[in-house]
């Protein structure tokens, strides 16, 4: 079994080393002083972490309990422009520090490079950074901040990047290039022609549920194929047959189709009804008609991944939303404070720099005697996160904390037993079974 306590190097050096000479760069330490980059890092990390909506007064408190008597109006003093660089600098570290290469041993996503989950999750901040991170407009609040986050099913690493809560996902690219043979899964408020054709350039593949607008035509005539049609004419559940995708590019994919059961169906169009009344707009026929059936397109070969497969692992995308549901319910990501710049961007990169760390500690150990639960993993280690601040110093004291950590986990961070539905890896590890496509 994995060893938790492995990871201690690397969070000393994220918590002791790395972040003296990235304090002084960014100008946050100008001068010798109690409050050292080490220190600032450390108080605001565990400070959010053990409590999420920690004002500047409990603040004080931690950065007490660390080693450094600190009031709360001189943290406040200590929140400038060139502490938000910092943190945002540390950030970004922490992305490229805290990564396992333990991977789950699950054989459909050993055939490729990495499974790339891709999603997006708004966050509402107080109106005066409206500049800096216009929101959405409408009902929502004036400044927002929109999370970009690529999850890596095999392994648990994360990529992170921050925008402005107006930008479309289409236009977000995660990386400028794919890893050869990796997988990409988005849904579709990702789907972009351009980045699907930039994906097969690459040697990677894509899995996405198609646009009911986009061209679809038939390889071997060139003809456009009238979708609809052709559906209500095959009586099968599942099939599936070869397309291409797009007016212009017309990039060679698999079509995967389910026929949804009609109460699924009959709910689906509720839905786009009741959503395009909100908006002022009616839907058509077509698509009303089109919600029949689930439709997909990939270019992964059949060889590869079956259709049932593919259907399966599109399913798990849903992981990613879970993500989010815990960094915002458990370490309140959306839960922002301040009336200052500075105060606002130096909570918001804390709090990230935290779900970054324990998803780190957390992911070579979802699988143990069950599937790990997200939600109770994050509430063990906020009942420990002041012990760890605390244990940093001392390299053998961490790893006894990370060990103890990894016990509690074993022993009450699992997910209870299911006899009726299985938890998301446990269906991918059950790949025999035929899928539901719903």
């Amino acid at each position: 079994m994995f060893q938790l306590a492995k990871a201690g190097e690397a969070i000393q050096t994220f918590f002791q080393r790395t972040e003296e000479r990235l304090a002084r760069v960014s100008g946050f330490v100008k001068r010798e002083s109690k409050i050292t980059g080490a220190h600032w890092i450390q108080t605001l990390t565990f400070g959010f972490i053990e409590t999420p909506p920690a004002t500047l007064n409990q603040l004080a408190q931690v950065s007490t309990d660390l080693g450094v008597p600190v009031t709360p109006q001189g943290l406040e003093e200590r929140m400038t422009d060139e502490a938000v660089e910092f943190l945002q600098v540390m950030f970004g570290e922490s992305l490229k520090l805290f990564r396992q290469e333990h991977s789950l041993p699950v054989d459909l996503l050993d055939r490729f490079s990495a499974v790339e989950l891709l999603d997006s999750s708004a966050i509402g901040l107080p109106a005066v950074m409206v500049k800096e991170f216009p929101g959405c407009g409408g009902d929502g609040p004036e400044a927002s901040v929109k999370v970009q986050l690529v999850v890596e099913l095999c392994r648990g690493s994360l990529a992170i990047t921050l925008e402005a809560g107006r930008s479309p996902d289409q236009t977000d690219v995660p990386t400028p290039h794919a890893r050869p043979r990796s997988l990409r899964i988005s849904d579709l408020g990702y789907f972009n022609m351009e980045v699907f054709a930039q994906i097969d350039q690459d040697d990677a593949f894509f899995l996405s549920r198609l646009n009911l607008q986009t061209a679809l035509f038939d390889p071997n005539t060139g003809e456009r194929i009238d979708l609809l049609a052709w559906l209500q004419s095959t009586e099968a559940n599942q099939f599936e047959r070869p397309v291409l995708l797009g007016l212009e590019t017309r990039l060679p994919v698999r079509l995967l189709v389910g026929r949804r059961p009609q109460e699924v169906a009959d709910e689906r169009r509720r839905k786009a009804q009741e959503a395009a009344r909100r908006k002022g707009r009616t839907v058509s026929p077509r698509h009303l008609a089109l919600l029949n059936w689930s439709l997909y397109v990939t270019h992964v070969p059949l060889e590869l991944l079956s259709l049932e497969e593919a259907v399966r692992l599109y399913r798990v995308r849903w992981q990613i939303e879970l993500v989010f549901k815990v960094w915002k319910s458990e370490a309140q990501l959306d839960r922002v404070a301040g009336k200052h710049r500075p105060r606002i961007l130096c909570e918001l990169y804390a709090k990230l720099i935290g779900v970054i760390l324990v998803q780190m500690l957390s992911s070579p150990l979802r699988w143990l005697k069950r599937e790990l639960s997200l939600t109770k993993a994050y509430q063990c280690f906020q009942r420990l996160a002041m012990q760890f601040a605390q244990s940093l110093k001392d390299l053998p004291k961490l790893a006894e904390v990370l060990t103890f950590l990894q016990e509690r986990w074993a022993k009450f961070a699992l997910k209870d037993k299911r006899k009726t539905h299985p938890s998301s890896l446990e269906e991918l590890r059950r790949m025999t079974s035929p899928a539901n496509i719903t």
